[in-house]
């Protein structure tokens, strides 16, 4: 996705926002494929009903349900089992579905014995039941709960996880206006700490969502639909809390106050269809976010580069407006048809972030912490043009497309070299900001017929910041960027109950900051980073290689069970993805510092399942 930052893409699961897309470093998405009825990727051309990240959208629409009988389907296998049912409540008039998953990981890195000590696992649950209410009027609800559990023997421990609830009630007021009135909830929390010894603690922050929105699609004549609507969205953040796990911790409780704050949003947006060849959707949303009180709020001053000082202590009661943010988004794309089988494809998206995710780039493991623009963080603005040409070949057996994107962004956010991000009261004081700006080309090709099938995607992009007081006031990369990012999928149909697939994934590594010197200080050997760089190194690159066989059950017309076996290699040649590179003393001679890379998955995973359903 575009922007560099994981922080800037927008992900939404039946309205209701998600904080993170993937379970176990991207072995299995978040979304339980068995609960999933569409999924829409927008990185260019944004309508206006979306807002509050700078970059992509991923929209994601849960199932509804069987209405005419009941439907189970599931796995049984060595790394993950599943379970999804569906069935009606009333036949015809409404129906539901529960789709659940859980890995076991865990218990399958016990046999590897260089990290027998580790755990890593996820389970969620997905649900939704529909009803329809009258000929005008239908009823969905729908909720999630995901959580990913990482631990590294009993050097630490993370957690992190999404809650979401969702009402949505659709009502028709004639053949040509309609409209959904939607409430939701949603949390995100995030942990980490030592289990055990003197220095074991717990570290927690969250974020949750309150929001109600109105969204009217308007017909007005076969050329034109005119979408229009209003939200509102009320955030509290917990910056973090330590609680000891033992008696014996050098570690005291400690709770950093709560914050709070309300989004709005209004939009009007309209797709036109101006000729056969040339069509277009155009938009402005009116955005604004109010900083809530209550508390002590201050103002920092020093000179860029160091901790500043708070100054100007002011005291607000609870809900009163601290700090109030308006601004306009405009939003526009053009679709011009070249022949009956290319078309050219431009945009201009201008997109506000008013919730940060400030992850202190100085580390090549961070710890990750949520906050509102306050009175001293300032909204994000990002304004981004994309162009490009896309072609089907062969009626549609093959397609490919090719685009460029620029985007320039303001209110970057980081940290001065040497932040205290843990329980740091005065956060505020060690951050700087600056302007941002990534660029790039995307390629894509697939190959839609035929036994063989399958699609090659490759992103040539950069994405750099500029912020004084970090860098020697230079562009650096952001930790997110990714030079190469390629993706090849192949699937091939071997005979009609036998099919093989791959899937090779490659990426730059993430950007850091590793130390390029050390000094000595009481016999201990301390790594140091000379002069003021930032992210001067990388990570190594990220790359798997997955295989896959399928083997489908007989069909028999007579039966609704249907079965099928698959047999799956994950990282086939053994790949050490780094989760982490951290320095340490080499144990034998302490004179000498070692880089250690941290991998989670770090062998080859077989893996058989039997899938059924009926």
């Amino acid at each position: 996705m575009r922007g560099g930052g994981v922080d800037q893409n927008l992900i939404l699961l039946d309205e209701a926002p998600i904080y993170n897309a993937s379970h176990l470093f991207g072995l299995f998405s978040t979304f339980n494929p068995d609960a999933v009825k569409d999924i829409k990727l927008v990185k260019g051309g944004i309508p206006a009903q979306y807002g509050g990240r700078l970059s992509s959208l991923l929209d994601v629409r849960m199932k509804e349900g069987n209405s005419q009988r009941l439907g189970v389907s599931g796995g049984v296998g060595l790394i993950m089992s599943r379970l999804a049912v569906e069935a009606p409540i009333v036949k015809d008039k409404g129906s539901f579905i529960v789709a659940g998953r859980r890995s076991y990981g865990d218990l399958f890195l016990k046999f590897v014995p260089d990290q027998k000590d580790n755990q890593a696992y996820f389970y969620d649950l997905s649900a939704k039941a529909n009803y329809t209410l009258g000929e005008k009027d239908r009823l969905y609800v729908s909720g999630y709960l995901g959580r990913d559990v990482f631990a590294f023997g009993k050097a630490f421990k993370n957690t992190l996880g999404n809650r979401t609830g969702t009402v949505r009630w659709n009502h028709v007021f004639n053949s040509r206006l309609f409209a959904n009135a939607t409430a939701l909830v949603s949390k995100y929390d995030y942990g980490l700490g030592v289990p055990e010894g003197n220095q074991s603690f717990e570290w927690k922050s969250n974020i949750v969502n309150y929001s109600l929105k109105a969204d009217f699609n308007y017909y007005r004549t076969p050329q034109s639909t005119l979408n229009f609507g209003a939200s509102a969205v009320y955030y509290t953040f917990l910056p973090g809390q330590v609680t000891p796990l033992s008696a014996t911790s050098i570690f005291r409780p400690i709770a950093l106050d709560n914050q709070q704050a309300v989004e709005y949003g209004a939009y009007i947006d309209n797709e036109q269809t101006f000729s056969p060849r040339l069509s277009a959707q155009y938009g402005l949303r009116l955005s604004m976010f109010d900083y809530l009180g209550g508390g002590t709020v201050y103002e920092y001053e020093g000179p860029n580069g160091r901790q500043k000082n708070p100054v100007n202590p002011q005291q607000y009661s609870s809900g009163e407006i601290i700090k109030r943010y308006p601004n306009l988004e405009p939003r526009a794309s053009l679709r011009y048809v070249l022949t009956d089988n290319s078309s050219l494809k431009a945009s201009y998206n201008r997109m506000v972030q008013y919730i940060h995710l400030v992850s202190n780039t100085t580390a090549s493991s961070p710890l990750d912490v949520w906050t509102p623009s306050t009175n001293n963080i300032k909204p994000e603005h990002a304004d981004q043009i994309a162009l490009g040409y896309f072609r089907n070949f062969q009626d549609n057996a093959y397609e490919a497309s090719v685009e460029v994107f620029g985007k320039r962004m303001d209110n970057q956010i980081d940290y001065i070299n040497g932040a205290n991000t843990l329980l740091n009261k005065n956060l505020e004081a060690e951050l700087l900001y600056g302007q941002g700006r990534a660029y790039g080309a995307e390629f894509y090709a697939k190959k839609n017929e035929g036994k063989m099938t399958g699609w090659i995607s490759y992103t040539l992009s950069r994405s750099e910041r500029q912020i004084d007081g970090i860098n020697n006031n230079n562009w650096y990369v952001n930790k997110y960027d990714k030079t190469h990012y390629l993706s090849v999928v192949g699937m091939y149909t071997v005979s009609p109950r036998w099919t093989v697939s791959s899937t090779f994934s490659y990426s730059t590594g993430i950007a850091t900051t590793f130390p390029d010197s050390r000094y000595v200080y009481q016999g201990l050997v301390i790594p140091n980073v000379n002069g003021d760089v930032r992210n001067n190194y990388r990570v190594p690159a990220y790359h798997r290689l997955d295989l896959a066989a399928t083997r489908e059950g007989k069909v028999d017309p007579n039966k609704r069970w249907h079965s099928s076996w698959t047999f799956s290699i994950y990282n086939a040649y053994g790949r050490r993805n780094p989760y982490s590179i951290y320095f340490r003393q080499n144990e034998d001679n302490p004179a000498k510092t070692e880089a250690v890379r941290l991998a989670v998955f770090g062998t080859i995973l077989p893996s058989a399942s039997y899938n059924f359903n009926f």
